[in-house]
């Protein structure tokens, strides 16, 4: 078990399977994170899915070892996964466990179903194509059986046949099917119809008491039922009341007598009795019968009272008892009735498929699904296997460790991709699905962080991303700046920047931070002078122009006869002064400046016109220091508390560690392309040119300073001090003749 040192932090390496064994069973505080989201993850889903046992969406500890175990307790022989292949030898399982064997007879099925030349290994892309041939074939393991799937016609039909007496289930191609609860419900009902109809054979005509023709009479019956219960009982109302109309009920509203459309006289037709109530309560057959039940009438004296009770042109009470007690027997048969929905098949054919072949078929075909049901569980144990053969290991170096994220050749699992802006690439990016959350965590980084928002054409979804700036300067990063982004996959987003958080970039731009400072305060203290000398200009301006006016108005006001002689002279008069004051106010104002600042120079140049260059120099090199030591320890005290870890963090991660950024990855995670090597005209570094410039400077100003007459490169200081010459008084005399 070896550790390496990344980021400032020491982290197990996985480099074999047996590193892997080991470090399941390292201290869960040595690990670099406890647990992941699997969102944050840039994997196959259906293998983030395998090892989220309990599909929370994140990924712990225990479930990563769960994984581990489960896996080299399928393999005999583990060299194969640090190759993180796609396929897998079938030797390299473990015939000894019963799973082990289970998913080699899975992966020789599913290379004899493809029909493959090869027995000797199963990949990842066989087990797709064997799932496309599942698809498109009938026998799927769906539990559902199309009609296609027979190749007997008459097996078709009959799956046909129990389509029609059912709803049916759409299988995995699309197709509609029948499943073996169809298959039961259709064969019971089809047993229980038969055998209701030979309930009746067995009944030596009580059932059946007209024979084949009891079925239409009883129909017939039915048919004139009602109305034929209703005359007789206005019958009785009439001996009774005196009228057959029997009263109406509260809110009834009653039939207009006077109706003459064509649907009112259908519907009081329909209304109305057979015939014409009678005392003694006969109901004539033939006659003056009701227009809307004359036909009814006609066919059930034929196919009822006729064949009953022989020929008859009227219908007492009691002969009508008598024959609704005729039909009883049927009608009790007929409450018996069994496996209606199969009916419409007929008994013929009803009999020929209980009878026959064809559910054993059918059953044979869902028996063939149903063992490619079990195959297919199976398969997704081996394609389960072939995955963790495929990503655990990359999944564990990116959970337990993290050295895909301090190698420049390779992406760690839970970055995105590059943002190109401003000039640059920006390598690192994390997914945020939560950005006041991520915030509140990524100001802890003291990293200077951007979140972008990625959209593309023809996806409504937008993603953000977190984007750290690690060397360099800010440059013309704001919020509202554009880019492209380019994820892991390969694919193209447009990229706009939301949101900063904003923290020293560089050592140079934090060691330049004061001066910057200090320039932006000069500026500002310089424009700020700017603008109120611009305002007293204008201010004065203003009231000379305002002064003017008011002489003009004032001429005008005065006398008539004043106007000729004052019209050319006033306005001069009046403005020439005005202007002369103003130029001389402006003139004066500038004289002050100019002297203000050439005594203030003056004053500057006297005091150091006698200190020496050297001590200029240190002085000058001390206040530079003073500004920047400070500057400079609390940058690298701040740039060297980086730390990557709380963006993971922001995305939901559990960070063991720390994940400080070396030379290496703030180059790489921030990198500004250089131009081609034999390109023409592109720009040069300059700073040697201006250093020799600078230091040539300080070397004249040096000479100059020693050159100078009176200097020390004159002898300043080894002579006497030159002897200072007296003035000599005025002779009286003299100054007599000059004065006039």
């Amino acid at each position: 078990m070896h550790f390496d040192r990344f980021g400032h932090t020491y982290q197990l390496s996985i480099r074999t399977p047996d590193d892997l064994r080991r470090a399941m069973d390292l201290d869960d505080a040595l690990w670099m994170a406890t647990s992941a989201p699997i969102a944050s993850l840039t994997c196959e889903p259906e293998f983030l899915g395998f090892v989220d046992l309990d599909k929370n969406g994140v990924i712990r500890c225990d479930e990563l070892r769960a994984a581990v175990q489960w896996l080299f307790e399928r393999l005999s022989d583990t060299t194969g996964i640090c190759a993180q292949a796609a396929e897998l030898e079938l030797a390299a399982l473990n015939g000894s466990d019963p799973d082990g064997k289970r998913l080699a007879e899975t992966a020789l099925f599913v290379i004899r179903t493809l029909g493959l030349e090869r027995d000797d290994r199963i990949a990842l892309a066989d087990l797709a194509a064997f799932r496309r041939n599942l698809d498109s074939h009938p026998i799927n393991g769906d539990g559902v059986i199309p009609p296609g799937a027979a190749e007997d016609e008459e097996v078709r039909q009959f799956i046909r046949d129990i389509l029609a007496c059912s709803e049916g289930r759409e299988d995995r191609t699309g197709r509609i099917g029948i499943t073996e609860a169809d298959l039961d419900l259709f064969v019971a009902a089809a047993s229980g119809y038969l055998d209701w109809l030979a309930t009746a054979a067995r009944d030596d005509g009580d059932v059946l008491p007209l024979g084949d023709r009891t079925a239409e009479a009883h129909e017939a019956l039915e048919a004139v039922r009602a109305k034929v219960d209703e005359f007789f009982a206005r019958c009785e109302a009439l001996g009774f009341l005196g009228t057959s109309e029997p009263p109406a009920a509260p809110g009834e509203a009653a039939t207009p007598q006077d109706s003459t459309a064509g649907g009112a006289v259908q519907d009081a037709l329909r209304r109305a009795p057979l015939a014409e109530p009678n005392v003694e309560a006969v109901l004539p057959l033939e006659g003056k019968l009701n227009p809307a039940y004359a036909a009814a009438l006609r066919e059930f004296r034929t196919l009822v009272v006729e064949a009953v009770m022989g020929p008859a042109q009227t219908l007492l009470r009691a002969d009508w008892e008598r024959l609704k007690a005729f039909f009883s027997s049927y009608e009790e048969w007929l409450s018996a009735k069994r496996g209606a929905e199969v009916e419409e098949l007929g008994e013929e054919t009803l009999r020929r498929y209980v009878g026959g072949r064809y559910a054993g078929v059918v059953r044979d075909l869902l028996a063939s699904d149903l063992e490619v049901t079990g195959r297919l569980d199976a398969v997704r144990d081996l394609r389960k296997l072939l995955l963790y053969h495929k990503h655990l290991f990359q999944l564990a170096n990116n959970f337990v460790s993290f050295p895909d994220l301090y190698d420049p050749g390779r992406r760690a699992m839970f970055e995105r991709g590059s943002l190109v802006i401003d000039g640059r690439w920006f390598n690192f990016a994390v997914r945020v699905d939560d950005l006041k959350e991520h915030r509140d965590l990524a100001r802890t980084s003291r990293m200077y962080v951007m979140y972008v928002e990625l959209t593309r054409v023809n996806d409504s979804e937008k993603l953000l991303v977190a984007v750290p700036a690690t060397s360099g300067t800010v440059g013309n990063l704001c919020v509202g700046k554009r880019g492209v982004f380019s994820d892991t996959a390969g694919l193209r987003y447009q990229a706009r920047v939301v949101e900063i958080i904003e923290n020293p970039v560089s050592f140079e731009e934090a060691l330049l931070s004061p001066f910057a400072r200090l320039g932006k305060f000069i500026a500002g203290k310089i424009e700020a002078m700017s603008s109120a000398a611009e305002k007293q200009l204008e201010t004065q301006v203003g009231q000379a122009t305002q002064q003017v006016q008011q002489g003009v108005q004032q001429t005008v006001q005065q006398a008539p006869e004043l106007i000729e002689q004052r019209a050319q002279a006033a306005p001069a008069v009046a403005a020439a002064p005005q202007a002369a004051s103003s130029r001389r106010d402006l003139l004066i104002g500038a004289s002050i400046s100019i002297a203000a600042l050439s005594s203030a120079f003056a004053f500057i140049t006297e005091k150091l016109a006698g200190v020496d260059a050297w001590k200029i120099g240190v002085a000058a090199g001390l206040l530079v220091l003073v500004v920047l030591l400070p500057t400079a320890l609390v940058a690298l005290l701040k740039l060297r508390r980086r730390d990557l870890s709380a963006l993971l963090e922001g995305c939901g991660w559990a960070i063991n560690g720390r994940m400080r950024l070396n030379r290496t990855q703030r180059k790489q995670f921030t990198r500004l392309e250089p131009y081609p090597a034999d390109a023409t005209g592109t720009p040069r570094r300059r700073w040697l040119g201006l250093f020799l410039v600078v230091l040539l400077a300080l070397v004249a100003v040096v000479a100059l300073r020693r050159c100078r007459p009176g200097g020390r490169g004159d002898g300043e200081g080894t002579g006497p001090p030159p002897a200072v010459q007296q003035e000599q008084p005025l002779d009286p005399a003299a100054e007599d003749q000059a004065i006039p």
